[in-house]
C-alpha cells in the first residue's frame, strides 16, 4: 500500500473520530471526504487553492487558510530544501 493511501486512511480515521464527537457531521461525511480528495488531487497536480472573502467572510477565509497551513495537531516538518531556503 502506498504512503499516500496510508496517509489518506489516517485522515479518514481522524474524520471518523470527529464525527464520533460531533454526530451532526455524519450527514455530510461524504461531502467532506470529496472535498478532501479534491484538495489532495489539486495539490498533487501542482495547483493551488485561493480563498477570499469580504467583511466577515474575509475573516473566515483567513481562518481556514490558517488552519490549512498549520500542523493540525501533529508536526509537519519542512523538506530540507525549504528549510535551507528559509
Amino acid at each position: 500500500m502506498s504512503q499516500e493511501v496510508l496517509e489518506n486512511e489516517k485522515t479518514y480515521a481522524r474524520l471518523d473520530e470527529c464525527i464520533a464527537r460531533y454526530p451532526q457531521l455524519k450527514v455530510c461525511r461524504e461531502e467532506i471526504v470529496n472535498a478532501f480528495d479534491h484538495l489532495v488531487d489539486m495539490y498533487l497536480k501542482g495547483n493551488k487553492l485561493l480563498i477570499c472573502g469580504n467583511g466577515g467572510s474575509a475573516a473566515d477565509a483567513d481562518h481556514i487558510s490558517g488552519e490549512l497551513l498549520k500542523g493540525f495537531g501533529h508536526p509537519r516538518a519542512l523538506a530540507k530544501e525549504w528549510t535551507e531556503r528559509l
